[in-house]
């Protein structure tokens, strides 16, 4: 059953030194939702798994504070079917 994939739909553009962002998204409800940090230059690459609450609301909170630099965010989501997108 196809559906459409996580959308982020609340983060910061800019960041402050010290500051954990708190990133929000949306997909299907009940979907675990795997959420890929990677900074440009390649040198952090890290992997978090979320689910999303009953309206498919996600939230994710990296595990502390972010160094200076661009980053990339991308999230792909299963569903309680076994979906994916």
């Amino acid at each position: 059953m196809a559906f459409d994939r996580p959308e982020f739909t609340e983060y910061p553009v800019r960041l402050n030194a010290g500051v954990i962002p708190v990133i929000k998204g949306v997909t299907r409800p009940q979907s675990v939702v795997t959420i890929s940090l990677e900074k440009q230059d390649g040198s952090v690459a890290q992997e978090y798994e979320v689910t999303a609450d009953a309206a498919g609301v996600f939230t994710f909170i990296p595990d502390g504070a972010l160094t200076n630099g661009v980053y990339e965010l991308t999230a792909t989501a299963i569903d309680t079917y076994g979906a994916a997108k």
